[in-house]
């Protein structure tokens, strides 16, 4: 285990694979386990008192994290004491993968989805309601974020994901780039782009023409960011 600036680097003991914690989710002194999505090689390991910025980010953490549901690869130690499990079911994306949360209740467009995003090399987290969609955004740092349209069972302007996202501070909604599948609305439609505070449209017929789009997207996505924080950057403000 590596602590690294805002991050806790936990290598894997059974195929070395990296992985990257943000600091303010594991409470310092608590004994964790990881199964390795890679190997399926479980390792566990305790957050020391120098790998949490503050005592209070790590109670606040645990607090927030007693109501979490099971079932991820983050798991309990089986060898640590009681008061030595984690607090939160993580999932924890490789160093050489950015995470991206496909948010679909259709197990065959699921399957699409996970497929296209692989080979682009995206670690891939699946959720098919929208309880589960809404804790992974706020335990995880999902770089990309794919959500149907009628996901959580209305429309658009009902849709919990699409609300939730929208709430977010531009601060963190611009580290994100979301797009939404519709089966009414035109790829790269802009206007709807817009209303819905997405960042692109996806009509699912063009699934087929996705990585095109979508690294097209991400590329004047990263484009215009680069000259806002610079602009930042040059008033003093970041």
């Amino acid at each position: 285990m590596v602590a690294e600036e805002g991050v806790i680097v936990v290598v894997c003991d059974g195929c070395a694979a990296s992985f990257r914690i943000p600091e303010d989710k594991i409470p310092a002194g608590k004994t964790v386990g990881l199964t390795c999505p890679k190997c399926g090689h479980r390792s566990s390991f305790t957050a020391s008192a120098d790998d949490v910025e503050t005592k209070a980010s790590a109670e606040s953490v645990s607090k927030s994290c007693e109501h979490t549901e099971q079932g991820s690869s983050f798991l309990p130690d089986p060898m640590a004491g009681e008061m030595e499990r984690p607090s939160a079911s993580l999932v924890f994306a490789e160093e050489e993968g950015d995470l991206a949360l496909v948010c679909v209740e259709d197990l065959n467009l699921q399957k699409q989805l996970r497929m296209a995003l692989e080979l682009m090399e995206y670690q891939v987290l699946v959720a098919a309601a929208p309880h589960e969609a809404l804790k992974n955004l706020r335990m995880h740092t999902c770089r990309l974020v794919l959500v149907h349209e009628t996901f959580g069972g209305g429309d658009e302007t009902r849709n919990p994901v699409l609300l939730y996202l929208e709430r977010l501070s531009m601060s963190i909604r611009r580290e994100m780039f979301v797009l939404m599948l519709s089966e009414g609305h035109s790829t790269l439609d802009s206007l709807v782009a817009f209303v819905r505070s997405v960042n692109l449209v996806l009509n699912v017929r063009h699934l087929p023409e996705m990585e095109r789009l979508l690294g097209q997207g991400l590329a004047d996505h990263q484009r215009f960011y680069e000259v806002f924080l610079d602009a930042m950057k040059e008033y003093g403000r970041r």
